[in-house]
């Protein structure tokens, strides 16, 4: 089973569907945004480093011809001075240019090489016919005018000479500006990789909401879902096909659950109708013996089978009527009813338990204008089960001395009538369950734990009354010790004339609870 939060009760937390759509959306879009953005990666690094040879070719091929004439025995002090020229043309913080003989060595006059002529091979390029390129430390371009650090890209090329030989042409530039381009492409990519999995959070989660909410507009309406409202339908406007079959899954089951509770409260009616006659025979035969002849035992258990007998035909005339009105039919047997008399006769109704459980029971009327004539509008014996449930139960977890108080009240205008009891209150965990069916409370009297415990369907049976009139019950404990019962009721309007009070009821009238 699982609550409003998305936590299976007994077990391990579960993750809303919301947030998983959420997940999902951002490893899927992650996978392909990075998958994506890596390939581009690779293929914008390549590219510069193409860019960069091409260009290094290109200028290379406009210099063949005009080193070819200076061959052989060319200045290296023109060699440098032709490479500062190139600087002024190109995006090349350095430039370098060598000229080497078929054997490698320098055909420079000075016979100086600029590059290292052991890595370059000379018969290798010759043979090839084509640009072949080196990597070489960039210091070797740092002579006057020039200053390159970490690796210089070079390409050697052959050439031929004014005296029709072969040379090699060795040009190197710095690859600073290539490396500062690849750095660039590499932060852009790191910034969209960090970026990409935010982006789509935000979007999975705007996405996934508009993907779940109807089905969280459905959960609630499934939540709401109410013995009384069954007879609603589910009206959920929807775009898409799963919605709505969702919806009319929904609505059959509403249908269905209506059939058995119309079933339920059918068997409920005739084992009622069943039970009135044989409780109406013990009651009517208790009545009829003389108690004078019976010895004290016997007297005292007729009139404690009389009370009971009575007690349960109440009952059964409250669960009757409580079918009557889940089915609509006991609208004729409502009336106004004043709040202060609704008081009144429940606790006249509850005294004799009070007394044998050594309880005081203090009713406190309303006396403001409001409250001193309000009324409800209701079915009485159903108003005055209710009450006496409440009472009753408030009188079983009261220890013997102590008070149980009814009071009258009217706020905002709703019908408030609270019982208060000094008993030891209601356990934290059992404030949600106790108005479930058969749910019996852990803090009676230890007196009283075997000999009116109850079934647990008292307050069951009150909640149920309350919301049939538009009500609801509520439980709190209080600071002081005890705990109050509030009931809600709509008020009905006009007032009506007031029941005289019964006697032995004593009445106070205001809300001072000392």
């Amino acid at each position: 089973m699982e609550d409003g939060k998305g936590v299976k009760q007994g077990g391990s937390p579960r993750i809303s569907l919301r947030i998983r759509l959420t997940l999902w959306v951002v490893a899927i879009f992650t996978l392909i945004h990075w998958t994506t953005s890596g390939l581009l990666w690779l293929y914008q690094s390549n590219a510069i480093e193409q860019l960069a040879d091409e260009r290094l070719i290109e200028h290379a091929d406009k210099l063949v011809r005009r080193v070819a004439d200076m061959l052989p025995g060319v200045d290296r002090a023109l060699l440098d001075e032709i490479a500062r020229e190139q600087i002024q043309y190109i995006r090349f913080e350095s430039f370098g240019i060598d000229v080497l003989r078929r054997d490698g060595t320098s055909a420079t006059r000075d016979r100086q090489t600029l590059f290292d002529a052991s890595e370059i091979s000379a018969p290798e390029v010759l043979a090839s016919g084509r640009p072949v390129f080196y990597r070489a430390d960039a210091s070797v371009l740092s002579h006057p005018g020039f200053a390159a650090q970490g690796k210089a890209r070079v390409v050697a090329m052959s050439i031929l000479g004014g005296d029709l030989e072969p040379y090699v042409l060795v040009v190197g530039t710095s690859d600073d500006f290539t490396r500062s381009q690849l750095a660039l492409v590499g932060r852009i990519f790191i910034v969209s990789a960090l970026l990409g999995p935010l982006v789509a959070s935000v979007s999975g989660w705007f996405i996934a909401g508009i993907a779940v909410a109807p089905f969280e507009r459905l959960g609630r309406m499934a939540a709401q879902m109410r013995p009384e409202s069954l007879h609603e339908t589910l009206d959920l406007p929807v775009y898409n096909k799963e919605i709505a079959e969702l919806r009319d899954q929904l609505n059959d089951a509403r249908q269905r659950l209506r059939g058995a509770f119309g079933m339920q409260e059918r068997f409920l009616t005739n084992v009622s109708h069943e039970l009135k006659t044989p409780i109406a025979v013990i009651l009517a035969e208790a009545q009829t013996l003389n108690l004078e002849k019976l010895p004290k035992d016997a007297q005292d258990f007729v009139r404690s089978t009389r009370e009971e007998m009575r007690h349960l035909g109440k009952l059964i005339e409250s669960l009757l009527g409580l079918a009557r009105l889940r089915e609509g039919t006991a609208h004729a047997r409502m009336s106004r009813v004043t709040l202060n008399d609704l008081a009144v006769d429940t606790v006249d109704g509850c005294l004799l338990m009070a007394r044998q459980d050594g309880v005081k029971l203090v009713p406190e009327l309303a006396s403001d204008e409001a409250g001193l004539d309000a009324e409800i509008y209701g079915e009485p014996q159903l108003l005055r089960t209710m009450l006496e449930n409440l009472v009753r139960n408030a009188i079983r977890f009261t220890p013997k001395g102590g008070r149980v108080t009814m009071r009258v009240t009217v706020e905002e205008g709703r019908g408030v009538l609270s019982v208060t009891d000094e008993g030891p209150g209601i356990p934290e965990s059992e404030i949600g369950s106790l108005f479930e069916r058969f749910k019996q409370g852990t803090n009676q009297r230890p007196a009283q734990a075997g000999r009116d415990a109850g079934h647990g369907l008292g307050l069951s049976i009150a909640q149920g009354i309350a919301e049939l009139h538009g009500g609801r019950i509520r439980a709190n404990n209080l600071e002081v010790g005890g705990c109050v019962f509030r009931v809600c009721l709509p008020l009905a309007g006009q007032p009506v004339a007031k029941k005289p009070v019964p006697k032995g009821v004593s009445v106070r009238y205001g809300h001072n609870m000392s």
